[in-house]
């Protein structure tokens, strides 16, 4: 619903700067089902589109996660899988791309964060490129506090409006007070290492949950840059909201790491959270002091009386 309405209330000023290094897509087949969608594995590198010959179920998991679905249902050659056959004149970029499978869900978000190699061996041939299929959920159809997505004009997973989830409603950012530093760990948070650029993205109507950003540039989380909103924002009178390229720069894997829910959610940040947790231990804390408390006073009372002949006998 959430990307129903943001796409129709959507004016987008930001550009998508061309294909990120690292996106990925599913070509070969217009299939998309209750089964979720299916395609020959296709990744972009070098400033071209090329195929994958062999990946890991983890890598598959990643990809998904990467086009925004929440599982992996299937991968396979592209013959197993029914997928057509890549032109000769495309290159084969990756192979034995291994990531570790998370049978939680919060495996790697990007195929170029998992371990492979560019030097193909003679083998690997178009009729042996790996075809994936992802399951239909998305993953922000069930989604943390404070997490990121983007909202796309095209099928350019790494370019779109940044919407943040607050306060169980779908949110955006204002443009004018979104540092450079916010935009890499929006990008960063969805497995990317950091943002080509950001700009400006007019909305007609939307919830806006970030003012201002303040953050360092090695920050793998949004919720870093930004105090959990309590309720909405405003922006200054342009009304300009955030819209992101992000891209993934190798060179930078080792250096930034990647968010996800675990490292991400703001179950324990936020105002009105380290309220409720700091009373939480101030009140167990209390309870467990005053409790030793009346049991030493008691005890020494006791000891007092018994030693005058007298006892109490305790209720």
């Amino acid at each position: 619903m959430w990307c129903t309405v943001f796409t129709l209330l959507a004016i987008v000023l930001g550009e998508a700067q061309g294909y990120g290094n690292g996106d990925v897509r599913l070509a070969g087949t217009s299939l998309f089902n209750t089964t979720g969608p299916l395609g020959r594995l296709e990744v972009f590198m070098d400033k071209e589109w090329g195929t994958v010959c062999s990946i890991s179920k983890g890598a598959a998991q990643a990809v998904c996660h990467q086009l925004g679905y929440e599982v992996v249902v299937a991968y396979d050659t592209v013959l197993n899988l029914g997928i057509s056959i890549a032109s000769n004149d495309t290159s084969i970029l990756l192979d034995d791309v291994n990531c570790d499978y998370d049978t939680i869900g919060e495996g790697s978000q990007h195929i170029l964060r998992c371990a492979y190699t560019q030097q193909i061996p003679t083998y690997c041939n178009h009729e042996v490129d790996m075809a994936v299929q992802c399951g239909p959920e998305r993953t922000y159809d069930d989604p943390y506090e404070s997490q990121v997505r983007l909202l796309g004009v095209d099928d350019t997973p790494s370019s779109g409006v940044i919407l943040v989830y607050a306060n169980q409603q779908w949110g955006t950012a204002c443009y004018a007070g979104f540092t450079s530093m916010a935009a890499d760990s929006a990008c960063r948070q969805l497995g990317y290492t950091n943002a080509m650029d950001h700009s400006g993205a007019v909305m007609s109507t939307s919830t806006v949950w970030i003012k201002s950003t303040t953050c360092s540039s090695s920050q793998p989380c949004l919720k870093e840059c930004f105090k959990h909103p309590t309720s909405p924002v405003t922006c200054s009178s342009d009304e300009k909201v955030v819209f992101v390229n992000c891209t993934f720069q190798v060179s930078k894997k080792n250096m930034y790491t990647s968010g996800n829910e675990s490292l991400c959610t703001f179950l324990d940040s936020g105002p009105h959270y380290d309220t409720i947790i700091i009373w939480g231990t101030v009140g167990a804390a209390g309870v467990v002091f005053v409790t030793s408390l009346v049991i030493t006073i008691l005890l020494y009372i006791y000891i007092k009386r018994r030693r005058h002949g007298q006892y109490i006998q305790l209720q």
